[in-house]
């Protein structure tokens, strides 16, 4: 077998494509020269046009596709420069590489060339193939590389837009900090969190830190610089004051980078708004003192007439044990029993309340709508149960003012008297026994009825926060109950489609007004006319 010969000029390689080299030269001798010294280069393959004129040179530069012209300045008609002039002028920029080929003192031309965008340039006196295969091979490399950059730029761009966009919409925006400069340099979405016109995401840091909650700025700034000392990554959360007045919740993190001495030299980090999620935060924690606070009131006011059930029953049982003849008294019997019946009939009505909340916070509370007269509803309140829990009989304070005329609609009987016995019965409580006045009109379409007492009233940062859950206009040792009374009230007059306030001022008593529609002008497809869920 034959030996290689390490010495043996290895085969040229084969060109992968030709280099398209468009030739614009009245001179068929420089022409020549050019070509011959390039087929003169083996490691590159070319494709040659030549043009005597630079008349054509778009249509045929569109049809050729060339990777380099090489441009004689001195042309008939319109001179090599003109032309790039013209070609600058009409696209911004020169569509390929371009080598100027010019006679020998003419530099200060190919200077100009060159600042219209010409890679090179060529003196025809010193045409050698050595020459023109290095400009031309430069220049093609050059614009190669040039060609690169404006694509590796342009998919950087489009990298970030696509970044922005993921950002945007994810919420979560990202700085820079120059800490030598004390700069900042904000994404889109940080300019959008913290209020910045669009297109002005480099400013001082000064700017930012006026935007910091002046309550938040100091422990935002001990994290900050606690993260760079420690060379740790950074996680704070702190309020912004927007220009509009609205202040957001910021969650922010980020980490330091040092130079070889160790200063710290920038910070990058990201911001997120979590002004949602601390509302939801507080919320919860409203809600759990709340609960704490329903429990402490339910417990007591659960505790009371059980407390009393059981004292009665255990001085019942003592004098059944001793004997006592007065146990089989029938007075007293019926006293006993009418006290019991009294406190299961509290509790009762604490665990309807309860229940009717779990209904209504789970939107099971439903309308048993009939056709009813709300005056004769009101009558019945007034001379059933109303009258025994409060007396009413001894109670001559109180004033109704019904129309003579039927006031229907189709209305849930037991939900009104529910809302007219909790206006009445906090009339009667917080009324002191004064004077209370019923009032109902009515015109075609809707009711209005009212519950007036003369009592202590309400205060007017007071008024809006009595319909809540678990609201008293007094102190729970004063006056008995949840506080439900008129949230339900409230909850059971909006299913109905109406509305419910009250007018009041202190020491003056208070008002308040339920009107709700005579009709059903709203029903859900499907939804049975007589039922309507809330």
């Amino acid at each position: 077998m034959k030996k290689p010969d390490l010495h043996e000029p290895s085969l040229p390689l084969k060109p992968c494509s030709a280099r398209k080299i468009l030739l614009v030269d009245d001179s068929d001798f420089d022409r020549e020269s050019i070509i011959r010294a390039l087929k003169g280069d083996r490691t590159t393959h070319y494709e040659f046009q030549e043009l005597e004129t630079a008349e054509a040179l778009e249509k045929h530069a569109a049809a050729f596709k060339p990777d380099l012209l090489i441009l004689d300045h001195d042309l008939p008609a319109l001179s090599g420069l003109e032309l790039l002039k013209q070609l600058v002028a009409k696209r911004g920029n020169l569509p390929f590489a371009v080598i100027m080929a010019t006679g020998a003192g003419s530099e200060a031309i190919a200077v100009e060339a060159m600042k219209l965008g010409a890679l090179d340039y060529l003196v025809k006196d010193q045409l050698t193939p050595e020459r023109v295969r290095e400009v031309i091979s430069r220049a093609l490399e050059k614009y190669e590389l040039q060609r690169n950059l404006v694509e590796s730029r342009h998919l950087l761009e489009q990298s970030q837009r696509r970044l922005e966009l993921a950002l945007s919409s994810s919420g979560l925006g990202i700085w820079e900090w120059d800490i030598p400069g004390n700069h900042l340099y904000c994404s889109i979405e940080t300019e959008r969190l913290l209020g910045y016109p669009p297109g002005t995401c480099s400013r001082p840091l000064e700017d930012f830190s006026q935007r910091v909650h002046p309550e938040d700025l100091e422990l935002r700034m001990i994290a900050v610089n606690t993260a760079i000392r420690t060379r740790i990554s950074h996680q704070h959360e702190f309020r912004i004051s927007l220009p509009d007045g609205t202040i957001r919740w910021l969650s922010e993190g980020g980490r330091a980078t040092y130079d070889f001495l160790d200063n710290p030299i920038l910070m990058r980090g990201t911001l997120a708004d979590i002004t949602e999620q601390k509302n939801t935060e507080e919320n919860l924690k409203a809600a759990l003192v709340s609960r704490d606070e329903f429990l402490s009131i339910a417990s007591h006011e659960l505790k009371t007439p059980l407390t009393s059930l059981r004292l009665q029953s255990q001085i019942f049982l003592r004098r059944v044990k001793r004997g006592d003849s007065s146990v089989y008294n029938k007075e007293k019997f019926i006293e006993i029993v009418t006290h019991t019946d009294r406190q299961v009939s509290k509790l009762n009505r604490l665990v309807d309340d309860m229940l009717d909340i779990s209904r209504i916070t789970s939107g099971r509370l439903v309308l048993e709508r009939e056709e009813m007269d709300l005056c004769e509803l009101i009558q019945e309140i007034l001379q059933g149960g109303m009258s025994e829990r409060f007396n009413l009989a001894g109670f001559p304070e109180l004033h109704v003012n019904l129309p003579a005329e039927r006031i229907t609609g189709p209305w849930d009987r037991l939900r009104l008297e529910q809302v007219i016995s909790n206006l009445l019965t906090n009339s009667i409580r917080y009324g002191e026994r004064k004077q209370v006045e019923i009032h109902v009109e009515a015109d075609s379409s809707h009711v209005l009825f009212s519950v007036k007492d003369h009592g202590m009233g309400i205060p007017k940062e007071d008024q809006s926060k009595i319909f809540d859950r678990f609201e008293r206009s007094v102190n729970a040792s004063e006056v008995s109950g949840l506080g439900l009374g008129l949230f339900i009230s409230q909850q059971i007059v909006i299913a109905h489609g109406g509305s419910i306030w009250v007018s009041s001022a202190p020491g003056q008593g208070s008002t308040f007004f339920v009107k709700i529609p005579r009709d059903i002008t709203v029903q859900e497809v499907g939804e049975p006319l007589n039922r309507v869920a809330v």
